[in-house]
C-alpha cells in the first residue's frame, strides 16, 4: 500500500468522496455540498491509495484566532493505519499560529483526539440545522438550568457573591471547613430521630430542607475546593478508584468492615492451620 497526500480540493473525485463519507459513515453529504464546503476551507488533506480516495479532512480559519477541524475521515478498509492521526496533525500544522484549534469529535472518538492534545471544552454549544438529529447521535444535549451540572460554575458563582461583599478574608480554609462542619451538623438535625425506614420517605416540606442544607455543605465544599485549588471531581474518581482496589468485591460481598480487620479475620483462621503444619 502506498499513500499519496495532497491538498488541492481540484483533483478530488466529489462523488468519490460523496461515497466515501457514507461508508466511513458520516453522514450522507453530496458531491456538491462537500466541493462546496472543502473550496471555502482553507486548510484541506486529502489521502489517496491509487486513484481511490481513503482519507480527508478540512479546516475552517479566521487566520488569527481560530481554526476548526471538521469533516476528518478515513475508509473503513483503512482505518487503524495512522492516516486519520496524520490528517489531524497536518491540519493542525497548518493551523499553527492560531489562538486556538477546535473540533467536535464523534461520540466515542473522544479519546482519539485527546491523545494527540485536545482537551475537553466546558462551555462550547451549538446549534444544528437539525438539532433532534445531532441530539439522536450524541452531539448535543439540552443545556442544564444556572449550569447546575458543574461544580466549578457553581464555585464561581459562590465565590462571586462573596467578593460582591468584600468577604474574600473569611474564605480561609480552615473557616471553610469549621463551616461545613456546622452545615453537615444542621443536616443530620433532620434525622437525628428517624427510623430508618422514615428517614427514606421524607414528606415534601422535610425534602426541600434537607436540599438547602445538602447544598450548603456542598457550597462549603467545592469553596474549600476552590481555595486549595483541589480538582474535586478528580479527587473524587481517584477515591472511587482507591476504593475499588481496598475492598475487592469478591472479598467485600453484603457486609462492610476495614480492610485490616478482614486481614486479621484471614489470619485468626489460618492461624490454626499454620501451627498444624509447623508440627
Amino acid at each position: 500500500m502506498t499513500i499519496s497526500w495532497h491538498s488541492d480540493p481540484s483533483r478530488v473525485d466529489w462523488d468519490q468522496l460523496s461515497e466515501f463519507y457514507r461508508i466511513a459513515p458520516l453522514g450522507d453529504k453530496s458531491a456538491h455540498e462537500l466541493q462546496l464546503v472543502f473550496g471555502n476551507s482553507r486548510f484541506t488533506c486529502f489521502a489517496h491509495d491509487g486513484d481511490r480516495l481513503v482519507g480527508a479532512g478540512r479546516a475552517v480559519t479566521d487566520g488569527l484566532d481560530f481554526s476548526y477541524i471538521c469533516d476528518v475521515a478515513v475508509h473503513p478498509r483503512f482505518q487503524g493505519q495512522g492516516l486519520g492521526k496524520r490528517i489531524v496533525r497536518t491540519l493542525m500544522e497548518q493551523s499553527e499560529g492560531h489562538k486556538k484549534i477546535i473540533l467536535y469529535a464523534n461520540p466515542g472518538k473522544e479519546a482519539f483526539y485527546a491523545k494527540l492534545g485536545f482537551k475537553m471544552m466546558n462551555t462550547a454549544m451549538a446549534i444544528f440545522r437539525d438539532d433532534a438529529a445531532a441530539m439522536r447521535a450524541g452531539f448535543v444535549r439540552e443545556a442544564p438550568d444556572h449550569g447546575t451540572d458543574s461544580l466549578r460554575n457553581l464555585d464561581a458563582k459562590h465565590r462571586r457573591f462573596v467578593e460582591e461583599r468584600n468577604w474574600q478574608r473569611h474564605q480561609s480554609p480552615k473557616n471553610l471547613v469549621m463551616a461545613l462542619v456546622g452545615e453537615a451538623g444542621e443536616l443530620t438535625e433532620h434525622f437525628q430521630w428517624l427510623s430508618q425506614e422514615a428517614s427514606k420517605r421524607l414528606d415534601a416540606e422535610k425534602k426541600q430542607a434537607v436540599a438547602k442544607e445538602m447544598a450548603d455543605v456542598l457550597i462549603y465544599l467545592t469553596r474549600l475546593a476552590g481555595e486549595l485549588d483541589i480538582d474535586l471531581v478528580a479527587a473524587a474518581h481517584e477515591k472511587c478508584d482507591e476504593n475499588d482496589r481496598k475492598y475487592p468485591k469478591e472479598e467485600f460481598q453484603g457486609e462492610y468492615r476495614r480492610p485490616d480487620q478482614y486481614k486479621r479475620r484471614i489470619f485468626r483462621i489460618l492461624l490454626p492451620f499454620e501451627k498444624f503444619s509447623l508440627i
